[in-house]
């Protein structure tokens, strides 16, 4: 992700409930490696919640999930 555009795009993202990376990836247009690395920035500085999310129909762990957190306007809880 590169830019001020691209970072508004993850947080506004962000803002509108609990993402897998993979949805985030989606939704934002960058690959999943990128997006994981600004969601670990992100969590570091505060800015991001996670959590463990509920398992999948592919079975498997369950996914971590991401949303802004609630000081900055997102709905973690």
């Amino acid at each position: 992700m590169s830019g001020a555009a691209d970072t508004c795009e993850l947080l506004k993202a962000l803002r509108s409930g609990w993402w897998q990376l993979s949805e985030l990836a989606v939704a934002t247009g960058k690959d999943e490696s990128t997006t994981r690395h600004w969601l670990h920035e992100m969590i570091k500085q505060g800015l991001v919640s996670s959590r463990i999310g509920e398992r999948t129909a592919r079975g498997g762990p369950n996914p971590n999930v991401y949303t802004l957190a609630p000081e900055w306007g997102g709905t973690a809880a």
